[in-house]
Formats: C-alpha cells, sequence, structure tokens
C-alpha cells in the first residue's frame, strides 16, 4: 500500500517522524508537508504566490516540502509529483492538537489535507491527538522535541491509527470520497476506549480576546455542542478515542 503523508504542522512538526514511521509499517510513505506551520488554514489555496518545492531529507523518507497550504501540498502532490503513481490512501497528520465539531473542523488544515485527498476520489484519513496545555505548548508553539512523557502515548496513537488504517482500507473501496476523522485523548494506551461516532453540532464561540490596546487576539475556545449524542467532542472531553466517517459529497 502506498501512502502520501501530509499535515498542517510543517517539517518541523515534532509529531511528524513518529507518524510516518508507524505508517511504514503498513505501506511505502512518501511525505509533502508545508514547508512552514499552515495551522486554522482550512481549505485555502496559494492563488496569489508562486509555490516552491523543496526535495528534503527527512529520516530516509521521501519527503518533499512546499511552502504553501496543506490543500496546496496535497494537490501538488496528486497532480504533479506522484500522477503517473498515485498514493492508495491519503493521511493527514498526526495533528498537535484535537479536531472535533462541525463548522470548527472546516477550519483545520489538517482536516482540509484529508478532504483534497477525497476530492481526487482517494480514501483519506485526518488524525489528531489532544495534549495538555504543557505538552502543547511545547510542541506547538515552541516545536520542540516530544518530551519522554509524551513520547509513549503519541506512538500508542500513531501505531493504533496505523492498525487501523490498514483495516479500513482493506474493507473499503480505494477509490473512495470518505474521510476518516480520528481524534486520540492526552493519554492513549492499548487499553483505552475507542468508538465510532458523530461529528458534534458546535456553536461557534469568541475565539478573540481584546486586549488593553483595543486590537483583539486569538484565543482558542471550545464550542458549545448543540447535541446531546456521544460525539467527537463528548470523547475527547471524556478522554475518549473516536473516530467519525464523512462522505466528502454528504457535506453539500
Amino acid at each position: 500500500m502506498r501512502i502520501l503523508l501530509s499535515n498542517d504542522d510543517s517539517l518541523s512538526s515534532p509529531f511528524l517522524l513518529a507518524t510516518a514511521e508507524a505508517l511504514s509499517k503498513i505501506g511505502e510513505v512518501v511525505i509533502v508537508v508545508p514547508a512552514h506551520e499552515q495551522s486554522w488554514i482550512g481549505r485555502a489555496y496559494s492563488r496569489h504566490k508562486k509555490l516552491t518545492l523543496k526535495s528534503v531529507d527527512f529520516f530516509n523518507f521521501e519527503c518533499h516540502t512546499i511552502d504553501g497550504t496543506p490543500s496546496d501540498c496535497v494537490n501538488i502532490a496528486l497532480n504533479h509529483l506522484y500522477k503517473d503513481a498515485l498514493p492508495d490512501i491519503i493521511v493527514s497528520g498526526m495533528n498537535i492538537g484535537h479536531n472535533v465539531g462541525f463548522p470548527l473542523l472546516l477550519s483545520s488544515g489538517t482536516f482540509a489535507a484529508a478532504v483534497e485527498g477525497a476530492s481526487h476520489n482517494i480514501l483519506s484519513f485526518a488524525l489528531s491527538k489532544h495534549l495538555d496545555k504543557k505538552h502543547y505548548d511545547s510542541c506547538r508553539l515552541r516545536h520542540e522535541q516530544v518530551p519522554l512523557e509524551l513520547e509513549t502515548t503519541l506512538k500508542n496513537a500513531c501505531n493504533h491509527a496505523a492498525l487501523f488504517i490498514e483495516k479500513t482500507a482493506k474493507g473499503n473501496p480505494i477509490k473512495s470520497s470518505c474521510i476518516y476523522n480520528l481524534n486520540y485523548p492526552s493519554q492513549f494506551d492499548s487499553s483505552s476506549e475507542f468508538k465510532f461516532c458523530k461529528i458534534a453540532k458546535v456553536k461557534t464561540p469568541s475565539f478573540y480576546k481584546q486586549n488593553s490596546e483595543g486590537n483583539f487576539e486569538f484565543q482558542y475556545a471550545f464550542g458549545k455542542a448543540l447535541d446531546n449524542e456521544v460525539t467527537d467532542l463528548f470523547c475527547i472531553q471524556n478522554n475518549i478515542a473516536s473516530y467519525s466517517k464523512i462522505n466528502l459529497y454528504d457535506l453539500v
């Protein structure tokens, strides 16, 4: 199985190697990622910019960077880099932080890369991991190496995701517009609960606070769930790993 791996956290993501190594156990991995972090960029394309493609050395994986968005990366990979040998599946992530709830999910660069894969009729997966604040600040904001206390649970999540992907790919048509969105809690091991659930319907909260100068600064907040079902938002708030299945063309 040939796997295209992308993300929105760029080549400098401390989660990229663990994800690539886990996926290499189930198939041949090629990597195309943004040259710089592109979180919260959603489905943006770089319309007014000439993009640069670079081949880079990344732990013996075939790897390229593009100075654009996650959607740019997957689009260029499928239509230029690998058009003569298309990947069997697309994987985006493991994202630093969770990606749950509609419409907030549509803001995710991680989810957007998987949407781009599905729009090319290739089975796609978006992987995300919730983190405690101290680990989030370390990995997301400072892009430091994965601390030892996080390393085991990260590898557990990546290995679990790889096995889920392998099993799912065997049971689904490779030519598919389906996206599987997986979210792992801050702590995850072989005994952790993992369940299928719906994507939460979420009322978008205020994402901004006003500072003393009168300007507005981004500040993430959980949205308020508009349903009482067991959803991806419920699961991540209760330390449960989850997955949801989305058919791209059911969104319209």
